[in-house]
């Protein structure tokens, strides 16, 4: 009885410690693969507002394990994704991890074609850059290279009135030469929705 009960504890040693060995082996894709658009050719109007125009669509990476992938979209125009300031003043959209897929409704669209300051009613080249990284466990960023693909769009906006968040500052309060009542103050815009707000006195 002994000697059995020895050799079955020997025996779940031995299949604890296989198992302690197997190791997930990193892969580094090549691209990001399967990145689409349901529609390129975009016209956008008030009768599209509450309808959904585009959705982005792309493939999970495989990197050889079940990794904490996150996906940011940047939208910018052509002109502006080279150089040394490349996609400086691009659009950041911030993709819930693990979810390989992103709509935009009309409305949503459109505010940010307006944001990008394109002409109204006629059609505009738009790119949209998918980045995919990996995350530790903490949020951090992993030493894994990033992996970017590209699409180009055509996205005809319309024009609306949009409402910028504000902050308010005042003005000489030593030697006024108004009154609150008349110039409440100066107003900061922050025309990119960022809470970022700058404006200039002359």
């Amino acid at each position: 009885m002994k000697k059995g009960l020895i050799i079955g504890m020997l025996f779940g040693l031995f299949m604890s410690c296989t198992k302690d060995e197997e190791r997930a082996v990193l892969k580094l894709p090549a691209s990001i693969t399967g990145y689409s658009a349901s529609a390129d050719n975009i016209v956008l109007s008030p009768d599209n507002d509450s309808t959904s125009v585009v959705t982005l669509s792309w493939n999970a990476p495989d990197y050889g394990f079940h990794a904490a992938t996150t996906y940011t979209l940047l939208i910018d125009v052509p002109a502006d994704t080279s150089g040394a300031n490349a996609w400086g003043n691009a659009i950041k959209v911030l993709v819930p991890p693990n979810t390989t897929r992103k709509s935009w409704l009309g409305t949503d669209f459109n505010k940010l074609m307006n944001q990008l300051g394109l002409p109204f009613g006629a059609a505009s080249s738009v790119v949209v850059l998918l980045k995919s990284d990996v995350n530790q466990s903490t949020g951090v960023s992993t030493s894994v290279p990033t992996l970017n693909s590209v699409l180009t769009l055509s996205v005809t906006p319309y024009k609306v009135v949009l409402i910028f968040p504000k902050l308010y500052i005042a003005g000489d309060f030593i030697t006024p030469q108004w009154t609150q009542q008349d110039l409440p103050g100066y107003i900061l815009a922050s025309v990119t929705s960022d809470n970022l707000c700058e404006g200039y006195i002359n």
